[in-house]
């Protein structure tokens, strides 16, 4: 807080905030549109008393969404080779496993399991997106660990 900021008209005072927020971006984009809106609507007085804390708590629980779900959607992203962007973090279970359906190969069971997934209930959803199993196809989202062949060196004759 710098003394000019101290000195400022309010509604200005509002102004400064939506532009720290829109610097920090999509961590503080709920602050970013708040301010602008009291701002432009004229509620200045009401967004410094409890718009801002409200805001700034909205944005905390998208984080705390998105953290959990990029725990949980991680090893599918990885196993078919895609970043999680925020787009695919905000979108519910349904959608990522479109996603997910969209991404892999034709004919993989990863395909097929997502087309189930998709079509099945929110359970069935979140349990192939966490686990990538349905009851009829198993997809694992790690990769499986290969079991050493057995060799046989039998002599010449």
């Amino acid at each position: 807080m710098t003394p000019e900021l101290l000195r400022i008209e309010e509604r200005d005072f509002v102004f400064e905030i939506y532009r720290a927020a829109r610097q920090r971006g999509e961590i503080a984009r709920e602050v970013q549109y708040a301010a602008l809106d009291a701002y432009n609507g004229g509620w200045t007085s009401l967004f410094l008393t409890t718009g801002i804390y409200e805001a700034h708590q909205r944005d905390l629980d998208r984080e705390t969404l998105y953290q959990a779900r990029r725990a949980e959607r991680q090893p599918a992203a990885t196993l078919l080779g895609f970043e999680l962007t925020t787009i695919l973090l905000a979108y519910d279970d349904k959608n990522f496993v479109f996603a997910l359906w969209e991404r892999a190969a034709s004919g993989s069971f990863v395909k097929a399991g997502a087309g189930r997934a998709f079509s099945g209930t929110p359970a069935e959803q979140k349990d192939f997106i966490v686990r990538g199993s349905l009851s009829n196809t198993s997809v694992t989202w790690t990769r499986p660990r290969r079991k050493p062949r057995k060799r046989s060196f039998a002599t010449p004759e």
